[in-house]
């Protein structure tokens, strides 16, 4: 059977975000018209949990021009699929296994590299998008990274599919990573910015050997150094630098605000550790050692003289 599937690209109202709308033809006569065809088209949409690093966006049968739904036999009417695995589908009803196996070897076979990585990075909008939508106090957020120091922290060790600066360079998809500067009380603008290029099927993201391509920027002074901080910055990250400020227009808004969520985050974390260790202070196991009484440690001398 011909032409299986396909992507459909949406742009909208905005010409710069176009929306997938997956579409499975189920015709068994693939020479007619396109028109003739059957098909469900699927809705995919990301994983509404914002701190969520998985890679499967859910997919749902739209109706037909009529409202109903479309004859489902041969294909679920609702489908997780996984980004990373491309044709694994996975259903909530045990009796539609069969179905998700045929729709995840359908995509296996007819969705194209160009397509899937188009398919990635709007999976990545999309999380971005949530991830700013969400109010501070609704993102669950546990086990946050501790802060180095003298380092600074990606925005994705904390939102794994928070990926959102994509750009072209010579011919390449490139993504721009953020890392931030969390240091308590510490006021500087300065953010590293290091520059990946875009993965091959096999992995999210393939990089070159060694040290990307990376600089210091400062927002306000828009001083770009090394990425050590010290000396002027390599040509090449400058130049990826460009692209990504070119096709990323609201860069420097974006990385405030990025900030500002994992600043949020670090500050609620150490209000709700002093607020525990206020309201559930720790209660001595044992009586208090006079400074005169033998050291409990067993040396014979007074505890004054010795763990005191």
């Amino acid at each position: 059977m011909q032409n299986q599937f396909e992507i459909i690209w949406d742009e909208g109202e905005n010409p710069a975000y176009q929306a997938p709308l997956l579409r499975v033809y189920l015709s068994d006569t693939p020479e007619a018209e396109p028109s003739a065809r059957r098909h469900v088209d699927y809705l995919p949409t990301v994983c509404g949990a914002p701190a969520c690093g998985c890679s499967a966006v859910q997919l749902v049968a739209q109706p037909l021009g009529d409202g109903t739904l479309p004859e489902l036999t041969e294909l679920p009417s609702e489908a997780w699929l996984d980004l990373t695995l491309k044709g694994a589908c996975q259903v909530e009803d045990p009796t539609q296994e069969a179905a998700a196996e045929r729709l995840g070897q359908i995509i296996d076979q007819h969705l194209n590299s160009n397509d899937l990585l188009r398919l990635k990075e709007w999976f990545y909008i999309e999380k971005f998008h949530l991830i700013q939508a969400t109010p501070l106090d609704q993102l669950d957020v546990t086990d946050l990274p501790t802060i180095l120091e003298n380092r600074m922290l990606p925005f994705t060790d904390v939102f794994s599919a928070g990926r959102a600066f994509f750009f072209d360079y010579e011919g390449e998809r490139w993504r721009m990573v953020d890392h931030h500067c969390l240091t308590p009380d510490c006021e500087c603008t300065e953010y590293a910015l290091e520059f990946l290029r875009f993965g091959d099927l096999s992995e999210w993201w393939q990089s070159d050997q060694g040290l990307h391509p990376a600089l210091r920027y400062d927002l306000v002074t828009q001083v770009s150094t090394s990425h050590t901080g010290k000396g002027p910055a390599d040509p090449k990250a400058l130049a990826l630098f460009a692209a990504a400020k070119a096709a990323n227009p609201e860069f420097a808004q974006m990385l405030q605000l990025r900030r500002a969520i994992l600043q949020n985050l670090y500050l609620r974390q150490e209000v709700e550790v002093a607020r525990d260790r206020i309201l559930n202070p720790q209660i001595r196991s044992a009586p208090k050692v006079g400074r005169n009484d033998p050291c409990p440690c067993g040396s014979g001398l007074k505890y004054k003289r010795c763990c005191g």
